[in-house]
């Protein structure tokens, strides 16, 4: 999980870096494109963070059957 997070950050970074290049450049097209792909990279690190909570949920209830 951590390292799947860690290479979210990573591209959020190289994301970031483009975005400054683009608005250096003033390339609205290019803005844009980035602004959506960061939307979906958090998307994506949203469901992977509301994965491992179901996961985790998933061993509570589990264990709590089990000490019943």
């Amino acid at each position: 999980m951590l390292v799947r997070l860690e290479r979210y950050a990573a591209v959020e970074q190289l994301i970031d870096d483009a975005w400054e290049m683009s608005c250096q450049l003033d390339l609205g097209l290019v803005k844009l494109l980035l602004e959506m792909a960061k939307l979906e990279l958090y998307e994506e690190m949203q469901a992977a963070i509301g994965s491992n909570e179901i996961k985790r949920s998933e061993r509570r209830t589990g264990a709590r059957r089990q000490l019943q």
